[in-house]
């Protein structure tokens, strides 16, 4: 008689799963996966059978009627249980005697019985439960990639990240639900739930992202992100990702500081751009306030009003930034506030509009990409090579770095870490050259002496 493997659990008014395992000539390996209910939990009253919550889930294994596990499954996730509990029960097969008596066998149709208990099996030849045929998996199941990716996406919304970086995130995890569609060993294998991948599987689909070894480390910062999510809420049992090495930045460009000529043919561009005052006058703040802030082109603008303010020690901008949520609070010169204050409200805004050059009505990443345009047509008029509004925060902090602000300065400045302004900025340290040419210097000096 050839090996029988359950394809399909009924969970009938959500009691505990039963479900065949196993069965030959010498076996009947059967399993019961059955949630231990927490104190407090709404479901404890109706006892183990009830799986209507999100306890921990342990496995009952049987072979040949006799009860031979009852263990943790460690996890909540139905899916990951089933294959657990198989496992359990094939290593306990595998270390025991291989002749045991014989069953009787069971019919290729389901009997009231077998429906009654759960369980639905079919004659399928097959090595081991660990080489059975996969269980199906409905299209809402929670370990889908897709539906996975969905919920992270949200949490991640939940957790206010920004816009932009949820948009790139979103277009990764597209990527890799559409790989799982379309590639033959996905198909083959049915791969499809996020449990189902492998590291192997990963360096599949890395490998077939036709993307810049900078953008496939971003890439993979997002998919790091998102299995750990993933392992955090019981959809697969590890990270499989973290074990995955980034690729090497060898020609990582080095954004090169404005120069005080390219910053001035900049300004004067804002003169001779668009169509008509309001695009200059708007060109012309935005420009300033990026030069004066160094603030990100998102924070500058969605930027209200009334964060630039008078103090007793002179004007400054006060913001919480979009991207990490940290605090700038900067000094601003009279001429960045003239050119706001000359500004019009938005086109298309109330006149209570609270914000600097967005009218509030369009969408924020609408706005984003209108300035963006602005911004690239005046760098074009100006004539400046390679222009770019994130120049000016390298600019700022390296004029900073040059006359002796630490780090950590910076850092509160650009509304970044103190590693991140070492690791761009270090080399543009005066203090820090003057010491390495000091060691040079030493060095020259007695090579000579020999």
């Amino acid at each position: 008689m050839g090996n029988v493997v359950t394809i399909l659990d009924l969970q009938l008014r959500h009691k505990a799963v039963a479900r065949v395992v196993r069965e030959d000539d010498h076996h009947r390996i059967t399993s019961t996966i059955w949630r231990r209910h927490a104190a407090g939990c709404k479901e404890e009253a109706r006892g183990r059978n009830s799986i209507n919550c999100s306890c921990p889930l342990w496995g009952d294994g049987y072979v040949n009627g006799e009860r031979v596990l009852r263990k943790s499954l460690d996890t909540r996730n139905m899916r990951i249980a089933r294959n657990r509990i198989a496992g359990l029960l094939e290593d306990y097969l595998d270390s025991t005697d291989p002749l045991q008596p014989s069953v009787p066998p069971v019919p290729l149709a389901p009997s009231v019985d077998t429906v009654a208990a759960g369980v639905v099996t079919l004659a399928v030849p097959v090595e081991s439960a660990s080489n059975a045929l996969p269980i199906e998996v409905s299209d809402d199941d929670s370990g889908l990639i897709r539906n996975a990716a969905k919920a992270y996406l949200d949490n991640c919304t939940t957790n206010g990240v920004g816009a932009s970086t949820i948009s790139k995130y979103r277009n990764s995890l597209n990527k890799l639900a559409e790989f799982t569609e379309r590639d033959e060993t996905c198909l083959k294998k049915k791969i499809r739930t996020v449990a189902d991948f492998k590291v192997i599987d990963l360096d599949r689909f890395r490998a077939s992202r036709e993307i810049a070894p900078i953008t496939s480390s971003k890439e993979l910062e997002c998919i790091r992100g998102f299995w750990s999510f993933c392992a955090a809420r019981d959809l697969c049992s590890k990270n499989i990702a973290a074990l995955i090495k980034g690729p090497k930045i060898i020609d990582q460009n080095d954004v090169v500081p404005y120069t005080h000529d390219e910053m001035n043919a900049i300004i004067d561009a804002c003169a001779k751009f668009g169509q008509n005052d309001y695009e200059r006058k708007r060109a012309r703040a935005v420009v300033l306030i990026l030069r004066h802030t160094a603030l990100r082109i998102s924070d500058v603008a969605l930027m209200r009003r009334d964060k630039i303010s008078r103090t007793a020690t002179g004007w400054r901008i006060f913001v919480r930034t979009t991207k990490n949520h940290e605090l700038v609070y900067l000094l601003v010169p009279d001429e960045l506030v003239e050119a706001v204050n000359a500004l019009p409200p938005p086109r298309g805004s109330n006149k209570d509009c609270p914000f600097i050059f967005w009218n509030g009505k369009s969408k924020p990443k609408s706005q984003i990409s209108e300035v963006s345009e602005t911004l690239a047509a005046v760098f074009r008029k100006s004539g400046v090579q390679d222009a770019g509004a994130h120049r000016y925060r390298h600019t700022l902090a390296t004029e900073l770095v040059g006359i002796g602000a630490s780090f950590e300065d910076v850092a509160d400045v650009l509304g970044n870490s103190p590693a991140i302004v070492r690791k761009h900025y270090a080399k543009f340290s005066k203090q820090r050259q003057a010491r390495i040419d000091n060691f040079i210097q030493k060095v020259h000096e007695d090579a000579w002496k020999r």
